[in-house]
């Protein structure tokens, strides 16, 4: 949460947001080596690259508000129906959205 704090204030870029959360789940002791499955936040406007977020799926709520503070599309998100899916270990495609040339696409990879 102090992450999310520190993007809404300003003191960090999503980019930086998402590094620290891989470092903190990377050094969790219950996480597999090579087992992480990756959170892929993607959105799009008028075709080009607006946000880009990749974050363990650990994280995915954390992940999804800090997407959600950039664009206010993903505020429509439910967040906890979709934890609650990435977390039974649903894979591909969970949200894609596309509104004229704006588009918001949610995986899971492994």
């Amino acid at each position: 949460m102090q992450i999310l704090k520190m993007l809404e204030e300003g003191k960090i870029n999503a980019g930086e947001a998402a590094k620290l959360l891989q470092s903190i789940e990377e050094s969790r002791p219950d996480t597999p080596p090579g087992g992480r499955r990756v959170l892929r936040i993607r959105v799009e406007e008028a075709g080009r690259p607006a946000v880009s977020v990749n974050v363990p799926v650990s994280l995915a709520k954390v992940a999804l508000k800090i997407a959600a503070s950039f664009d206010s599309r993903l505020k429509e998100i439910d967040v906890d129906r979709l934890a609650e899916e990435i977390g039974s270990g649903v894979q591909g495609p969970l949200i894609e959205i596309e509104r004229d040339r704006d588009k918001v696409v949610v995986t899971v990879e492994p």
